[in-house]
């Protein structure tokens, strides 16, 4: 037999069978799915029946397919809610998150959210110091260190800013939501003097961070005991600015929602 010739034949050969050999794979799988699918045509009822169940399952097997392959895109194929970054802008050496959101009456609020690099936290155990480094900041070094030229501009807009105390998961959650409280305090009182000419002053105590929120990120950030506060950019008449700002707040991968924490208490100082 000739080179060309070895195995299955020629290429002419070959060339002859293709047709046929595809018809018959053809059927072979038409019999997989009448064998598979036939259960559900039956259920459903007649020919319609067997083709929404071959479509449906068909579906399904291409879900399970995704959801292996890219299981990212998943939950918006289904229907559920999925999570977005914020994109972030810098005001000197802080972060901002703008957001958005609405109270229950469909009224709408824009807010700034602004945290301190990593590098600024409040002092473990303290209600009233914050280090830099691991370095106390002295009274006379805060409001150059927590507004900037940048961050002074920011809020320029805000007629409402909102102080914000937290504290670390270390700790029975009672004593850290008193303490988050008075950080809170404290902070208002820092931004009263920073920013706080012909504005309202709020402060919100969040509680204690919970653990199970350590996997939200944000480069540069830590969300356990940071300096952190919150312009209110923009603001529709009698919203709830409470309900807007959970709202807000929630869906975001790389800022924590309102469960992150064991309070969420906003009031109005002055």
């Amino acid at each position: 037999m000739a080179e060309g010739q070895k195995g299955s034949g020629s290429d002419d050969d070959r060339k002859k069978r293709r047709p046929g050999l595809l018809l018959w794979r053809g059927a072979m799988w038409g019999n997989r799915a009448n064998s598979g699918y036939g259960w559900l045509g039956w259920l459903l009822g007649g020919k319609i029946g067997t083709g929404i169940g071959i479509a449906t399952l068909g579906g399904l097997v291409g879900l399970t397919a995704i959801g292996a392959s890219q299981p990212d895109y998943l939950p918006g194929l289904l229907g559920l809610d999925k999570k977005v970054p914020v994109v972030t802008k810098r005001w000197d050496d802080a972060i901002v998150f703008p957001i958005d959101g609405t109270d229950k009456s469909g009224k709408h609020a824009a807010f700034d959210v602004i945290i301190k690099t990593k590098d600024i936290t409040w002092v473990h155990g303290s209600g009233d110091q914050l280090a830099k480094g691991g370095q106390t900041i002295p009274d006379s070094g805060l409001q150059r260190e927590l507004f900037g030229p940048q961050v002074l501009s920011g809020l320029a807009g805000s007629a409402d800013v909102i102080a914000v105390g937290l504290a670390s998961e270390e700790g029975p959650e009672p004593g850290e939501s008193v303490r988050a409280d008075k950080r809170g305090r404290t902070a208002a009182g820092w931004m009263d003097t920073g920013v706080g000419a012909l504005k309202h002053i709020w402060k919100l105590n969040l509680g204690q961070f919970r653990a199970a929120c350590s996997g939200v990120k944000e480069k540069d950030t830590s969300w356990e005991r940071p300096f952190l506060m919150i312009g209110v950019r923009a603001q529709d008449a009698g919203v709830n600015l409470k309900e807007a700002l959970a709202d807000a707040m929630s869906g975001k991968t790389n800022l924590p929602s309102t469960d992150c924490y064991s309070r969420f208490d906003l009031a109005k100082l002055h």
